[in-house]
């Protein structure tokens, strides 16, 4: 018997690569959130904390639902001043890793 395991492989434009990553994050919070009634994401600054503030993800993502994760200090104060700040984000589901 053969077991084969299927890897899905997401590939964007460079031009588009903030909107799709930003449509790809909200779809997969979406799912997450009707199935197991909780979104874990690790953020990574940039432009994508800029998408998730635009109103089509802003005010339709369930932002209490997020756990919300960052490896990197360096955009720690991007993170809380960009998108933390501006979404319902608690000390139980907003971490830090050092």
């Amino acid at each position: 018997m053969t077991e084969t395991n299927s890897v899905a492989v997401e590939v964007f434009e460079k031009e588009d690569i903030a909107d799709s990553l930003a449509k790809y994050v909200a779809d997969l919070s979406n799912k997450f959130n009707l199935e197991r009634r909780t979104f874990t994401f690790c953020l990574s600054g940039g432009s994508l904390i800029k998408k998730l503030l635009e109103p089509l993800y802003v005010d339709s993502l369930e932002w209490s639902k997020w756990q919300v994760f960052w490896m990197d200090d360096s955009n720690y104060y991007l993170a809380l001043d960009g998108l933390l700040s501006k979404i319902y984000c608690t000390a139980a589901t907003c971490v830090v890793e050092e």
